[in-house]
């Protein structure tokens, strides 16, 4: 089983670039406690259960706005497969984020995730 605990670990063990920049394990894990309060983080994990990908966001109810803030993969196409789950959990909603930490973008919803929703 994935403990919160775990998450933190994880990101700590594996972050690079912007995602999630100097975080202590203390903020790491209170983050990740809260955005699982809110059900807007999304683990990803690989067939043998081991952990491939945590993104944390915040939701905008008022905007229908996903935002995105710490995405953090080991792997090719996690991330597609985060915003599949959130098309699915979040229908109507855009998905937003800031690439590199320098410039807000806006992330389409490509025709293969609307096939697979």
């Amino acid at each position: 089983m994935i403990t919160l605990g775990k998450i933190a670990e994880w990101v700590l063990d594996n972050r690079r670039g912007k995602a999630f920049v100097r975080y202590t394990l203390k903020e790491t894990l209170d983050e990740i406690t809260w955005c699982s309060d809110k059900r807007t983080i999304i683990v990803v994990t690989d067939d043998n259960g081991y952990i491939v990908g945590v993104t944390t966001g915040r939701v905008d109810v008022n905007e229908n706005v996903f935002f995105v803030y710490n995405v953090l993969t080991t792997k090719p196409g996690i991330f597609q497969q985060m915003k599949q789950w959130i098309h699915t959990n979040f229908p109507g909603y855009t998905i937003e984020g800031v690439i590199r930490g320098i410039r807000r973008i806006q992330y389409r919803q490509s025709q293969q995730t609307v096939n697979r929703i």
